[in-house]
């Protein structure tokens, strides 16, 4: 029997899981996970690819309950049942124990001290509390209130539903107190049955004629409630708010300014942060400008968002059956009609932390996650695009591009003629790629025709002679390839599926090159792309961390958008590396690989790194070529990082200090 195991790893901190990856030959129907007694413990069906392949993938996440016990699996077709692998749980259960420890603290509900991320790194957000607070003080800065020549009617849209009396007022006053006065605040009571809550809407009815409440008859959940709200709404624009959050006094002014600057903008949001039961603030989102590949992840775009009318009801309102993901299900609606989308890079909003909200447990709506995915599965089936779709925790999503058929990739090196060690660790690793139709091709220097007799038919050599970039360019044109793996010496592939994902997103006609999470030989991530600051310089988005790490926003989690990618193993197509006419060949290897990053983004729009796909150092690190990384002019400037961030230090806060009048930025302190 054939199969692969890849370690297994433990993910999530509310309920973290184990888990089991692998890929087993074709012969099989199903996988099962049993007890040492027999018991069937779960049942995974092997899904059938499109095109001819000798190994299905398959993934189980086994709850903390069950970690310290050992379990036997088997692999099931109408003929036999074969045991091919023990799932030994107990080794990894101190991981268990630190993720269970962690989540408990985030269960303690309104204390300080859960909600500071020196207690919990890195988990919430890069930032403690006394950094954030520090730069509100000294670096947090809005708009000064103007006349607009263009100043259009914004409708507050919000559903309510048994809301204290406490938040809703505040929420109200947030409205009512804006810099921008050419606003209506729509609200749709979804028959609340808590006095307190319909005293205060009557209340403000009478206190602001711009109050209007729609009172609903039946209780028909958020989907309905916000579609009631919009029927009573007249503006041009819509704003959306929850019931018990609040706007920054400068929001509105902050959009209408943006409208200002661009009337033909359709979709407008901001940064956000959290506001606790007593109303310190903390846990800021610093957002990027919009990237698709990041927003089909998970809704990063959340609040606070302000969408034209038209746009809203041309795609058909709130959708019913996705509650819980409801704003996520509406924004890939709009995003798939309009392009005309603006990140405002402060914070305007201030997510209330109520105990059961998302804004303090993703999990909390524990439907949410399957909603975001039905919204996902149907905006694809529209486009007729075919799509599986895995929730990797919560509220996240990885999308795998199915593929009609196993198109041809050509897998580029240039490496040492007597790496020969290397190449056989190749060779064999590429035995459990779930993908067949490749070929590997390396390019030497010193060509050693012995190499060959101790290597298969799958490795070819090519000698390169002077500029080796001109010669891999001479390859590449007469390839008969679809697609090409560029990778680089001692690397190879950690994950059995590596291929097929990279592939199916490399078909994609507007992403250029697809790149990969590189891990050393202690399965850390050492390198997942790069940002880019105000001066143009390519900064890390990551330090080192463990593989199965969120990252910073969810960053390290699921597929995000760069500028400039890593260079270890990246994909591209032949078609789209014709059209940038192929590598530099006045520059090194390495330099011409990133000068081809910054390519593709000019050409197409979207580079994207997949967090699924993995390739690991063989133990042997190559010379350090960071000195390679392109710095880039002012008009390429990342607008995937926010301006807001350090220059230094990627997704770090700048510390301020005040010295004799004069203000200092420390870079990523």
């Amino acid at each position: 029997m054939r199969f692969y195991i890849e370690e297994s790893v433990v993910c999530g901190f509310k309920n973290p899981l184990l888990i089991f990856k692998g890929s087993i030959e074709s012969k099989f129907d199903k996988i099962l996970i049993c007890k040492k007694n027999g018991d069937v413990l779960h049942t995974h069906n092997l899904k059938k690819t499109k095109f001819k392949s000798i190994s299905f993938a398959f993934e189980y996440a086994l709850p903390s309950s069950l970690v310290a016990v050992s379990y036997d699996v088997y692999a099931e077709n109408n003929e036999s049942m074969e045991k091919f692998h023990t799932i030994h749980t107990s080794a990894l259960t101190r991981f268990f124990q630190k993720h269970v420890q962690i989540g408990n603290k985030l269960n303690e509900i309104g204390s300080k001290e859960v909600l500071s991320t020196n207690k919990i790194e890195g988990l919430i957000n890069p930032f403690n509390d006394n950094q954030y607070h520090e730069w509100i003080s000294k670096q947090e800065k809005y708009l000064p209130i103007q006349e607009y020549a263009y100043n259009p009617l914004i409708s507050i849209v919000m559903p309510v539903y048994n809301v204290d009396s406490k938040y809703l007022s505040e929420c109200i006053d947030s409205i009512l107190k804006q810099t921008y006065t050419n606003f209506e605040i729509c609200i749709a009571d979804d028959c609340s049955n808590k006095q307190e809550t319909l005293d205060t809407l009557k209340e403000y009815e009478t206190l602001d004629s711009r109050v209007k409440v729609f009172y609903r008859e039946k209780n028909g959940h958020i989907s309905n409630a916000t579609n009631s709200a919009l029927s009573i709404a007249s503006g041009d624009f819509i704003g959306l708010l929850d019931n018990d959050d609040v706007l920054h006094i400068n929001a509105l002014n902050e959009v209408v300014h943006a409208l200002n600057k661009n009337e033909n903008l359709d979709f407008i949001y901001s940064d956000e942060d959290k506001l606790s039961l007593e109303g310190e603030r903390s846990d800021p989102h610093f957002k990027s400008d919009f990237c698709l590949d990041k927003f089909y992840g998970g809704n990063f775009i959340c609040h606070f968002s302000v969408i034209r009318k038209s746009i809203i009801e041309a795609v058909g309102g709130f959708k019913i059956g996705v509650e819980g993901a409801q704003d996520f299900d509406l924004f890939l609606r709009i995003t798939n009609k309009t392009d005309k989308i603006y990140h405002i890079p402060k914070i305007l909003y201030h997510w209330r932390m109520i105990p059961g909200s998302t804004a303090l447990d993703s999990s909390s709506k524990n439907y949410a996650g399957e909603a975001g995915k039905k919204g996902l599965l149907d905006l694809f089936n529209s486009k007729g695009i075919d799509v599986e779709i895995d929730v990797v925790v919560n509220t996240h999503y990885f999308v795998k591009y199915l593929m009609e058929k196993e198109e041809k990739i050509d897998v580029i090196l240039y490496v040492s003629s007597n790496n020969i060690k290397y190449l056989k660790e190749l060779e064999n690793k590429m035995k459990y790629v779930y993908y067949s139709n490749y070929r590997i091709v390396s390019f030497t220097k010193d060509y050693d025709g012995s190499v060959l007799t101790s290597l298969k038919s799958k490795i070819n050599f090519i000698k390169t002679e002077g500029n080796p970039v001109h010669k891999i360019n001479e390859y590449l044109k007469q390839s008969d390839a679809v697609h090409f793996l560029f990778l680089q010496e001692n690397y190879m592939p950690s994950t059995f599926d590596s291929l097929e994902l990279m592939a199916g997103y490399s078909q994609q006609p507007e992403v250029g090159v697809v790149g990969a999470k590189v891990l050393n030989k202690r399965k850390r991530v050492i390198e997942y792309g790069y940002v880019i600051n105000e001066f143009g310089k390519c900064i890390p988005t990551n330090d080192e961390v463990l593989q199965n790490e969120y990252g910073i926003y969810g960053n390290l989690l699921v597929p995000s958008n760069y500028t400039v990618l890593e260079n270890k193993a990246f994909m591209i197509s032949k078609d789209k590396l014709e059209k940038v006419n192929w590598l530099n060949e006045s520059l090194s290897v390495n330099k011409a690989y990133y000068d081809l990053h910054v390519k593709m983004k000019r050409s197409l729009g979207r580079n994207v790194i997949l967090p699924k796909v993995m390739f690991e150092n063989n133990g042997k690190l190559n010379q350090d070529n960071k000195n390679d990384l392109p710095i880039l002019d002012h008009e390429y400037i990342d607008k995937y990082y926010n301006e807001n961030l350090s220059n230094k230090k990627a997704f770090a806060i700048d510390q301020v200090e005040i010295k004799q009048n004069r203000t200092y930025l420390k870079r990523g302190a």
